[in-house]
């Protein structure tokens, strides 16, 4: 059949974003473009880890307890950040294998509903990576509103959370210190957001494919021409019934295309935990941390105040990141448990003993889950998330009555 739409296609506005923020490299026929875009990767690696030095000056330097949480809660993303790009620039030749796969013609559609299942994925990547630039216009919008009020309420002590080698008493200094500010954490917001969607992106076709096998696998035996196959038979005659796939030579090139198929998507997951494992850990464990820290400057402020409003704003960036990993972690896991299902509801009676042996050891296999992994023991699910928000609010707990005592 004639394929309007690619799996890969999911993918456009993620790799857009992460092409424009020095993660991915530039797809170009021109030798010197690629060059160019080349070395500004490596730039923002260097402007990024400037940036990241500064704020931990001021974080050790500044003798506000309060100023100093904040600076580490600014501070965590740029951790953050700094592992990711690392970690694409160094395993990018292996992200690119997954493209090669991800184009391949066994990840594409075969007849109309398996189009109809990348058409829907298609549509949910690109409303996800859309979904970028209005959050991050929001955290933005809120944090350059922290620092006005910051210097409306008190003029002398208004600091940014970051070393400057200039002074920021004044209102040019103290403007200037906030536009470098701002602008390198909504680029780094970008960056980051976008390297998470992209892993997001990543399980989210291998949910896809799984939805294509199990769809597939169901009606393997269906719409078939029943005159050709002889069921039925005269009692009077010695001729034994025919089944299916002594008719029909292509459903065995079928199954063991399925089989072909789900052993690319094994693999492919597991490549995607493998090349993204550091980052994640990463994280899973920043993301425990910095939700600590909001929380405990949360329930230190008024909530009719724009620092409350900001902070509540990282917070659910924070448990977000964490999430959008667990949730389509899950997902693949979920999907995956289903196809053993999805063969038993298929007309499995109509074929061969002999063929429903070659059923019995496929679903043999299929009774493992695909469970995406950190660190190879770590699930990527939701019971991985209550975990994480369970460690916070202890975290919360304990700096909350040291507080207090």
């Amino acid at each position: 059949m004639e394929q309007s739409e690619s799996p890969f296609d999911s993918f456009r506005v993620i790799i857009k974003l992460l092409t424009i923020t020095g993660f991915y490299e530039i797809e170009s026929s021109r030798k010197y473009v690629r060059a160019i875009h080349q070395a500004y990767r490596i730039f923002v690696i260097f402007i990024m880890l400037a940036f990241a030095i500064q704020h931990y000056i001021y974080t050790f330097q500044v003798a506000d307890q309060d100023d100093k949480l904040y600076g580490l809660i600014i501070g965590s993303p740029q951790i953050n950040f700094m592992v990711k790009i690392l970690t694409v620039h160094f395993k990018y030749g292996r992200i690119r294998e997954l493209h090669v796969l991800i184009k391949d013609p066994i990840f594409s559609s075969t007849n109309k509903k398996d189009l109809e299942y990348i058409q829907r994925n298609n549509v949910a990547m690109q409303m996800l990576g859309k979904s970028i630039y209005y959050c991050m216009t929001v955290a933005a919008v809120t944090l350059t509103l922290v620092f006005i009020f910051k210097r409306i309420e008190d003029p002398v002590n208004a600091s940014v959370p970051s070393y400057v080698p200039f002074d920021t008493t004044s209102t040019i200094g103290y403007s200037i210190s906030v536009c470098l500010e701002v602008t390198t954490i909504f680029w780094i917001g970008f960056g980051q957001s976008a390297a998470d969607c992209a892993v997001a992106c990543y399980y989210s076709q291998a949910r896809t494919q799984l939805k294509i096998i199990k769809y597939n696998l169901e009606h393997i035996f269906d719409n078939e021409d029943e005159e050709s196959i002889l069921m039925e038979h005269d009692t009077s005659s010695n001729v034994r019934p025919k089944y299916i796939d002594e008719v029909n030579g292509n459903i065995k090139t079928k199954f063991i295309s399925f089989i072909e198929r789900y052993k690319m998507v094994d693999w492919y997951v597991t490549e995607i935990s493998s090349i993204f494992d550091t980052s994640i850990t990463c994280q899973l464990i920043s993301s425990t941390l910095a939700t600590c820290l909001v929380s405990y400057m949360l329930s230190l402020l008024e909530i009719f105040s724009v620092m409350f409003l900001h902070l509540l704003v990282c917070l659910v960036y924070f448990k977000m990141q964490a999430f959008i990993y667990c949730f389509f972690g899950q997902l693949v896991e979920d999907e995956s448990k289903s196809i053993n299902d999805a063969m038993y509801f298929s007309d499995w009676l109509s074929v061969s003993p002999r063929f429903r042996r070659y059923i019995i050891i496929s679903m043999t296999r299929w009774t493992k889950p695909l469970t995406p992994r950190v660190s190879t023991i770590v699930p990527i699910n939701f019971v991985t998330f209550a975990s994480i928000v369970n460690s916070s609010y202890r975290l919360y707990t304990f700096m909350k009555s040291s507080h207090i005592a």
